[in-house]
């Protein structure tokens, strides 16, 4: 549906959300999806009984979902419409000849089946797995030595020399009941929160709907899948969460606190905070800077540093300057009265510059201070032993609230040089509270604060503004000391929120995003260069199906002269396909690059090779399959051996 999944922050380990994160959040009070399967054509019944419908519709075959279904039985309501449709649906279908066994993989496992009997009036077929019998009616299923096998169709055969019956089978079978307005019925098992309408009227059928609602909400992290419990032939999978984040980083140890993030060019930037006569009291004073002697303070517009004697005690001051969009920390290295100089060096880029001529005895001077990189200026007025960081007649002094940009354009500001708050704005200074690409962006508000209890210096997030997704969250079911929170343009706030000594803001490039796919069950994910893909494996079809090798990874079983697949994989043709075939007793594996994507080829000498070779890839961690070639020889499907290809 269109809203019914979305990211939303969690952590509860009873919904198996034990880290606390984004999760991909399915409503367990809105329907996932609704199915819709629509015929071309209507499919026109006799609808005078339900044995005259049967007729028409016995073994009608359905595509759905990709899979096929075979209908089995049917039945009619009151008016003669279609109510019930029973399906059969399997692994492998095939019809079966009496007396000739097959051999098959289902659910991992090879097994060994045979047609024993059909009885004389095709109402049930005798079939063993294994060695086991069962009698097995035609629609129904049963579970035989661990395989379920469903009968579709059975038809006598007398032959002159003896019975050749056959039997259609669906392997691994499921029945299916689907009826109007009722649950999806599974092997027996109603599906909780499925729904079916059919589109019928009168003798004619059009299709149907299966609507599915979760009986309870539903939270997939990232890794995780939820399959379809109805049919389940599809799932939706959870892979990845895509942003490009930077960070700002508050570490606080005992008297001190750092803010660090970068600047626009990339340089680390780093603003210190101290507080006062040991941070043992609530009241005690928050600075901007790294101690309380003047060199030791940083300073914002307007801020003034007084020498305690002398103007010369600001050496070490320092202030911020922005060059363009780009923030530079400014220190005052040395101030020189007897020749009239003051010299500041770039901290962030490097380089000093020396301004001279600069009257210390002037009441009041106002001095456009050369900065080192790219010759610009900032105003300082010097009226005996005070400074005071006026303002900008090229580049601007940092002001209280000013932006001061990071490497991804967001925002950082300091409200004040004492008892600050230190302000994080996600994408600039918008005041509308979207960007230009309209996404959602918060002010986010960190508030220093005093723990006498500790004598500390704490962190906290006391606001944000558009609100978080609905956190804070513990971390995870162990940890309830630090937290996690989310804003909705995709920021993540990691908080030590028990000792309040560190918050981490991870800010993305752009709005984040998640990579959710709809596939098939046995699709997998490619992730590459960056993006996902999903890939389906799995998928078993004829190599006349299959018209360019390309255009999906395959897996192609048997040699070139059957198998036009294998043909074109190895590049002969029909003429020639009995050129390097394998030995006797043995296989190839063979992998390769079909522009873009991957084939591999099982070719055996003959078919009990081809199996064994077959049976090695299946368990592809217990052989040691490397290179674009193996060879697989053997004398039965044990005795079975791998080498690279010579």
């Amino acid at each position: 549906s269109d809203n019914n999944a979305l990211l939303t922050l969690y952590q509860d380990d009873k919904d198996g959300a034990d880290m606390g994160g984004l999760y991909l959040f399915i409503d367990d009070s809105e329907d996932l999806y609704n199915y819709v399967l629509e015929f071309d054509d209507s499919i026109e019944y006799d609808n005078e009984s339900d044995s005259a419908a049967e007729d028409d519709f016995e073994t009608t075959k359905l595509d759905i979902q990709g899979n096929t279904y075979t209908v089995v039985g049917v039945k009619l309501d009151n008016g003669g419409q279609l109510e019930e449709i029973q399906l059969q649906a399997g692994d492998t279908t095939i019809w079966l000849e009496q007396s000739q066994p097959v051999t098959r993989v289902i659910g991992g496992e090879e097994h060994e089946i045979e047609l024993v009997d059909v009885n004389e009036d095709e109402s049930k077929c005798g079939v063993t797995v294994d060695g086991t019998l069962q009698w097995v009616d035609v629609g129904q299923t049963k579970r035989i030595n661990g395989v379920e096998v469903g009968v579709t169709d059975a038809i006598t055969v007398h032959s002159q020399a003896q019975d050749t019956d056959v039997c259609e089978l669906n392997l691994g079978a499921q029945e299916i009941i689907l009826e109007e307005n009722k649950e999806v019925q599974i092997n027996g098992k109603d599906i909780d929160g499925s729904t079916v309408t059919f589109d019928v009227a009168g003798d004619q059928w059009d299709g149907f709907t299966i609507s599915f609602e979760p009986e309870d909400d539903v939270y997939l992290g990232v890794g995780d899948s939820f399959q379809d419990p109805v049919l389940g032939n599809f799932k939706l999978s959870f892979e990845s969460i895509v942003a490009n984040n930077e960070m700002v980083e508050f570490d606080s140890s005992g008297e001190d606190l750092t803010v660090s993030f970068k600047n626009t060019d990339g340089k680390d930037i780093e603003l210190p905070f101290y507080c006062s006569d040991n941070c043992d009291n609530v009241a005690d004073t928050i600075y901007f800077g790294e101690g309380d002697e003047q060199d030791e303070r940083w300073y914002l517009k307007a801020g003034v540093c007084s020498g305690t004697t002398d103007v010369a005690d600001c050496e070490g001051a320092k202030f911020l300057v922005l060059q363009g969009d780009e923030v530079h920390v400014i220190e005052i290295d040395d101030i020189d009265t007897n020749d009239k100089e003051i010299t500041v060096e770039d901290v962030t880029y490097g380089g000093t510059k020396t301004t001279d001529g600069v009257d210390y005895a002037a009441a009041g001077q106002a001095v456009n201070v050369e900065l080192p990189a790219g010759g610009s200026t900032a105003l300082l007025t010097i009226n005996g032993s005070q400074i005071t960081f006026t303002g900008g007649a090229g580049d601007e002094i940092v002001a209280f609230n000013t932006e001061m940009e990071t490497m991804y354009e967001h925002g950082v500001q300091v409200d004040s040089e004492t008892d600050p708050i230190i302000y994080v704005e996600e994408n600039g200074d918008e005041q509308d509270n979207t960007n230009d690409d309209g996404d959602i962006h918060s002010n986010i508000e960190i508030t220093l604060s005093i723990d006498d209890t500790d004598k500390e210096l704490d962190v906290d997030v006391t606001f944000i503004d558009n609100g978080a997704l609905n956190g804070p969250v513990d971390v995870s079911e162990d940890d309830d000391d630090n937290t996690v929170d989310y804003t909705q343009l995709g920021t993540r706030i990691e908080h030590d929120s028990e000792e309040g000594r560190s918050l981490t803001l991870h800010l993305p490039e752009e709005e984040l995003y998640a990579n959710v796919f709809v596939g098939p069950t046995g699709a997998d994910v490619r992730i590459a260069t960056g993006s996902a893909a999903a890939v389906q494996v799995g998928a078993a079809k004829l190599a006349s199906e299959v018209s360019d090798l390309g255009a999906q990874n395959t897996v192609i079983v048997g040699g070139p002269c059957a198998n036009a697949a294998a043909a074109e994989f190895l590049g002969v043709s029909q003429a020639n396909c009995s050129e390097g075939a394998p030995a006797e007793n043995t296989a190839e594996i063979v992998a390769k690059d079909m522009e873009g994507s991957v084939s591999i080829l099982i070719n055996g000498y003959d078919a009990l090779d081809t199996r064994r070779a077959a049976r090695v890839l299946y368990n592809y961690n217990d052989y040691p399959l490397a290179g674009e070639k193996v060879v697989v020889s053997g004398a039965s499907l044990s005795d079975i051996s791998v080498t690279a290809a010579q």
